[in-house]
């Protein structure tokens, strides 16, 4: 099986239990003067997620099916140091998330994680942290009114 088979039907998969999930989330208990419910949004994220899985899933199956698996594809193992860094300091960053606050942990993360992506432009890195973290926080505090943690800094 191709790759791009594996990774459509893993998506599918994971965005059909992300769906499934929002439908047992709670909403939140207070009085909201809207008809739209808070898990409106979840949902409208699981059923594009849905939709990106098929848009790899279905070509992926119809180019396997035209080539027939005559081809031997060379098969890269998926769990590469690169990537168990990459997903072992996303495990820590999410740890950390309440503990140090959003801006604290999301600038270590993401200075992290492209450093050691690209080692060589350390300053580059850094300013594009810096702007990813204050734009969103902007975005999720101002425009979206969601609260984020805090932490114990109290940045």
């Amino acid at each position: 099986m191709k790759s791009d088979v594996k990774a459509g039907i893993t998506a599918l998969v994971l965005s059909i239990g992300y769906l499934v999930a929002t439908f047992s989330a709670t909403g939140s208990k207070m009085v909201i003067a809207t008809p739209i419910e808070p898990t409106l949004f979840p949902r409208v994220i699981a059923g594009g997620l849905i939709i990106s899985s098929l848009s790899i899933l279905i070509p992926a199956i119809i180019k396997q099916r035209q080539e027939g698996d005559h081809k031997e594809e060379k098969q890269e193992p998926f769990f590469t140091k690169e990537r168990n860094t990459i997903l072992g300091a996303f495990i820590i960053y999410i740890a950390l998330f309440n503990i140090l606050g959003y801006k604290i942990s999301t600038l270590l993360f993401s200075m992290g994680t492209l450093t050691y992506l690209n080692k060589k432009a350390w300053k580059r890195n850094l300013m594009f942290s810096v702007i990813f973290v204050l734009v969103a926080y902007y975005v999720f505090s101002t425009v979206l009114q969601v609260q984020l943690p805090i932490g114990l800094f109290k940045i």
